[in-house]
């Protein structure tokens, strides 16, 4: 009885970690993988301080990152 419960447990166990597993491969990917961060560094540095333009860029970072994940 006691084989059976532990047998069930490890079937459990290991049931949850491949559902896991997928997940984790998605949050592991990042826009600095495609240099998104970068492009924005410099987007941002031309933009002198405009706000409008500092958003602009923030947009074009989210793309570039969505469009680099496959999101």
């Amino acid at each position: 009885m006691l084989v059976k419960k532990l047998g069930m447990l490890l079937v459990l166990v290991m049931v949850l970690v491949t559902l896991a597993a997928p997940s984790v491969r998605v949050r592991a990917c990042s826009g600095d993988d495609c240099g998104c961060g970068v492009a924005f560094t410099a987007c941002r540095l031309q933009c002198a301080g405009n706000l409008s333009c500092i958003s602009g860029c923030r947009q074009a970072q989210i793309a570039c990152s969505k469009a680099c994940c496959g999101w």
